[in-house]
């Protein structure tokens, strides 16, 4: 609430995802207010995700492999 509350007071026109949210909720209705809340969902998990596999990279990578002899 507080990124909320002083960038509705100070700046002219900023430009934020819970601004644009609350905007288009005061002038469209409900509607259109979800639609922005879905963007920002599938954005913040997408994030995680994207970490989640950054950080199992190594261990994927890494992975032992069997060596196959050639003396057998």
């Amino acid at each position: 609430m507080a990124e909320f509350g002083s960038l509705r007071i100070m700046a002219n026109r900023p430009l934020t995802m819970p601004i644009l949210a609350f905007e288009r909720f005061i002038n469209f209705g409900k509607e259109e207010a979800q639609s922005i809340g879905a963007l920002n969902l599938i954005m913040c998990l997408s994030v995680v995700a994207g970490l989640w596999f950054i950080r199992a990279m190594p261990s994927i990578i890494t992975k032992p492999t069997e060596r196959i002899d050639a003396a057998y």
